[in-house]
């Protein structure tokens, strides 16, 4: 990758790797110590992932994401998550992968 550095390199490796499914592969990658904007985007990116898996532009909820001591706390609209519950059941699934890493993704309303 001619033209990044090596830490923009280490970056965008990472994202690609944790993308999607377990973050458990990545414990090393994802220790908490030093890594709080890498989590970030991760946490980031597999969002926009998970949300944007049908690729129609339909009503998504509106967000919010806020770091937490433990974690991340993602704030989402109970209603909405009843009319979508296949993104409701990808969001348990998010919320049992950051859990094997040893963070805390949490989900309110």
């Amino acid at each position: 990758m001619p033209g990044f550095s090596n830490m923009e390199q280490e970056t965008l490796g990472l994202l690609v790797r944790a993308h999607r499914r377990s973050l458990a592969k990545l414990d090393t990658s994802l220790s908490l110590v030093g890594n709080q904007d890498r989590l970030l985007l991760v946490l980031i990116l597999r969002l926009a992932v998970l949300f944007h898996r049908n690729r129609q532009p339909d009503n998504r909820p509106d967000l919010v994401l806020s770091i937490t001591k433990t974690g991340y706390q993602l704030e989402i609209d109970s209603d909405w998550l009843k009319e979508n519950p296949l993104t409701e059941a990808e969001l348990l699934n998010e919320v049992a992968y950051w859990k094997e890493v040893g963070l805390s993704l949490s989900l309110g309303s």
